[in-house]
């Protein structure tokens, strides 16, 4: 018996030693085929352990350095995160179309990175579970239901910054801090950090509005009448069902709630920003739109859904900016926008385009 103890314990550090040379040429082979990949796409050269995370960082300068090498390099160039991670940085039309058009599946890297923030969503999803519950959500992207938020999204432009509205620019600005520090990709080293720590308890103040929000809803449809108002995307989220009849599962209600109310605001928001500010760099283009929504709305402060009679020439007729077609219509009719000299914008990469200083404009009334 002593003897197999002493037999085993000999052969635990082998074990471990064959184990870690396994996991070295894993990365090494990882490595070759990744320059393999990059083998006809020139690049800038990567720091043996940084990579190029040192000169792409999340800043203006980095944001810069990207649009030098589109051009340096064709719209196509490999970033190095690290010494084992790169992805293909793609800006031209020709090479991104390439891209999107593919059918290969969802870089798990970058996602898994979102994923305890926004969980296993539509956005992050793929497969047999994709297909699921995207045809379960199909009734929620309805031209009738859309109609039913242009009241909402009237109201909800006039009220005031919400604490879940911080919460998604702080996580999104905790994910590319991460993203561009390599030792942050290591999963046990994040957890110990101090910024680890902020995106946990980031992503709890997140999850509880959400779940708080189903919790009403919940309590809101067991107490009215059915039919006594419109069904919206969280009716259909709790009432849906698949062939087999089966629902969604609470977690997955709240990672597709987590899922749409991050893309909802987070990047319609950044939208609304950035046209706001270059309105006021155009003015003969803000008195177009201007003149466009006198024609349309007249004296009318109710807004309702006009259907192909709306015409907006100016604003666009695309259904993904319904939202941005009445926040902004709302304000530049009652508002004059120019630009703050004193005040540049100071743009920065988050998970949308944002400026670090904030976008600075001067407000006149329009009378």
């Amino acid at each position: 018996m002593a003897a197999l103890t002493w037999t085993l314990l000999q052969a635990v550090p082998l074990v471990l030693i064959g184990i870690v040379l396994l996991k070295i040429l894993s990365t090494l082979k990882k490595i070759h085929d990744l320059k393999a990949s990059f083998k006809d796409f020139p690049g800038p050269t990567p720091h043996w352990l940084y990579g190029n995370m040192q000169e792409l960082t999340g800043d203006f300068k980095g944001m810069l350095r990207v649009a030098d090498y589109a051009v340096r390099y064709h719209g196509a160039f490999p970033v190095w995160m690290g010494p084992t991670d790169a992805f293909l940085m793609t800006v031209h039309p020709a090479t991104v179309r390439s891209v999107l058009s593919g059918s290969d599946p969802k870089d798990e890297f970058s996602y898994s990175l979102m994923r305890p923030w926004i969980g296993d969503g539509l956005l992050l999803s793929s497969g047999k579970k994709w297909d699921r519950n995207r045809r379960m959500m199909t009734p929620a992207f309805h031209q009738g239901v859309l109609r039913n938020y242009v009241q909402i999204f009237y109201e909800s432009g006039l009220k005031v910054r919400h604490p879940y509205i911080q919460g998604v620019y702080d996580v999104s600005e905790q994910i590319v801090k991460r993203i561009t520090n390599p030792l942050h990709h290591f999963q046990f080293i994040y957890d110990m950090s101090q910024n680890g720590a902020e995106f946990r308890k980031t992503c709890d103040v997140i999850h509880s509005h959400s779940e708080k929000i189903i919790r009403d809803r919940r309590q809101l449809i067991a107490s009215e009448r059915p039919g006594s108002r419109p069904v919206d995307f969280l009716d259909i989220l709790l009432s849906g069902k698949d062939s087999e009849g089966n629902g969604l599962t609470d977690t997955e209600i709240r990672d597709e709630v987590d899922t749409f109310m991050f893309e909802g605001h987070d990047s319609t928001a950044s939208a609304i920003s950035w046209c706001l500010y270059n309105l006021a760099r155009h003015p003969d283009h803000q008195d177009r739109c201007r003149e466009e929504i006198r024609q349309s709305w007249g004296d009318r402060q109710d807004i309702t859904w006009y259907g192909d009679d709306w015409t907006w020439n100016c604003i666009g007729q695309l259904f993904a900016v319904t939202q941005m077609k009445v926040v902004i219509p709302m304000l530049i009719r009652k508002f004059r926008f120019t630009l703050d000299p004193n005040r540049p914008a100071e743009p920065e990469s988050m998970l949308i385009l944002r400026s670090k200083n904030g976008l600075y404009l001067n407000i006149h009334p329009v009378k």
